[in-house]
């Protein structure tokens, strides 16, 4: 094997072994969490969900169903942000699956999930005209 072969191949196996490493170390927690319940005869803990699906009330906001409305209403995450009264970071990390959106923010969501077009074009001008 060549030198650039074999180092992309430590480098890779060196990449997984952190990425497997963070993620155990996020189910160690979790365990101990359930241990210490079990241990005090408490119920444990709901699971996580892993899912990426966050629940309002009849609603539910998955990474790819934001991405797909805001492209729907062709926005940017920063329209998108000023619609929902969040930062444009908060829209990237709910789209990026790294974050949920919670509260007022799944209200405001769900608000924008029923626009059209024109509606949310209209708004975002007025926010972002007052805004600068």
């Amino acid at each position: 094997m060549s030198n650039l072969a074999s180092a992309l191949k430590d480098e890779v196996a060196r990449l997984v072994r952190k990425e497997v490493e963070r993620e155990l170390a996020g189910l160690r927690k979790e365990i101990d969490g359930l241990r210490r319940a079990v241990a005090k005869g408490v119920a444990p803990p709901p699971a996580r969900r892993r899912s990426g699906a966050v629940r309002g009330g009849r609603s539910s906001f998955t990474p790819e169903s934001i991405r797909s409305h805001r492209h729907r209403l062709g926005l940017s995450q920063k329209e998108l942000a000023a619609l929902t009264g969040v930062t444009p970071v908060a829209v990237y990390f709910w789209e990026s699956g790294r974050t949920t959106p919670r509260g007022k923010s799944v209200d405001a969501l769900n608000e924008v999930r029923k626009m059209g077009v024109r509606a949310a074009r209209e708004r975002v001008d007025k926010l972002l005209e007052n805004e600068g």
